[in-house]
Order: C-alpha cells, then structure tokens, then sequence
C-alpha cells in the first residue's frame, strides 16, 4: 500500500517567460511518480517528476501543485511567487525601450527590476530610461549618446567593466544603492 504524498515545494524566484525549475523537500509516499500544476490564470504543467517539475512564469502566479504516486495524490497550493524582475531577452532588436526585447514584454520601471543575461542582441539604452535596480549577471548593457539611467534601487554587475558600457551617459541612483560588481561610471 503506497501512503499517501506530501513533500515541500522548494520555488525557485520566478522572472516572467524564464523556465525554473520546482524541487520537493521532506518528501513523503516515495516514488512519486506525475506532477500537475494548476495556475488560477487557467494553465498548466504537468509531466513526470523523474524529469523535473518545470515552471515559466507568465505573471503573479498561484494555484495547486499535485504529487502523485502510485495510487494516491495530494493537493499542495501556492501563491504569489513572481519575481518583480524584468528579464532581457534580446529577442528582436538591442532596443531597451522595445517591449518585445523583455520576457515580461514590458519596458522595467521604478517599479521592477532590469535583469541582463547573455543574449543574441545585448540592451542599448538610447534615450533615458528607469529601472527599480539593475542587476548585469552576464552580456553587456550599454547607454549610447548623452542619456540618463535612473536607478531607485541597488546595481550589481557581476561581470565587471566588461558588462556596462556608459559613452557620454550617466547613471543617476535616485536613492541610497548598494552597488556590489566592479563597475565604472561617468
């Protein structure tokens, strides 16, 4: 006789249209065998936990995970895990101010965090622009011309000068930052 599942989700932090990966602590009722993934928006994962239960977030999420084994399931909900992060994609141009170039297919404000990661085309800031805070985790983010960046929050740049090039521009912190990578501003 199986006994019936229960485990701990352990999430990941969730950026908009980026795949992460959902282990399980204190599992009990081995081996589990499915999962499913129920979002209040209407969607769904579901697939075998041998191969990894896998999320891409496509705004706040919260719903039901269901772990199965042989005979039994349990139902486990959740709410509210995405990230306030915008994540670069690069997928149509190097234009910041271009939605489509942002998994979140919005533009980062005061609001939300900028994320650069490695991409076919790397961000150019060519008029001034805003972020929450700007974390450069690998690519480059370049400010063309005389523009400004206004950042509210923290900069890190884990990849040094190399990650963040300025020209004639200017980055303005409009509040107390940390700012932890090696970096050089104008």
């Amino acid at each position: 006789v199986n006994q019936t599942p229960s485990a701990t989700p352990v999430w990941p932090v969730l950026y908009y249209g980026v795949e992460s990966e959902v282990t399980l602590d204190n599992v009990v009722g081995a081996p589990l065998t499915t999962y499913n993934i129920d979002f209040t928006d209407g969607t769904n994962n579901e697939g075998f936990v041998s191969e990894g239960i896998k999320v891409t977030a496509t705004g706040n999420i919260a719903g039901t995970i269901t772990i199965s084994n042989a005979n039994c399931s349990t139902d486990i909900p959740f709410s509210e895990l995405m990230a306030d992060g915008y994540v670069w994609s690069g997928k149509v141009s190097s234009e910041w101010e271009n939605t489509g170039n942002w998994y979140s297919r919005a533009i980062p404000t005061s609001e939300h965090d900028a994320i650069i990661r490695t991409a076919s085309r790397l961000p150019i800031i060519s008029g001034n622009a805003e972020a929450k805070s700007v974390k450069i985790e690998s690519g480059e983010l370049t400010i063309s011309g005389s523009n400004t960046l206004d950042v509210y929050g923290d900069w890190a740049n884990s990849v040094g000068n190399a990650g963040f090039t300025a020209e004639q521009s200017t980055v303005a912190f409009k509040n107390s930052a940390g700012i932890s990578g090696s970096t050089t501003f104008n």
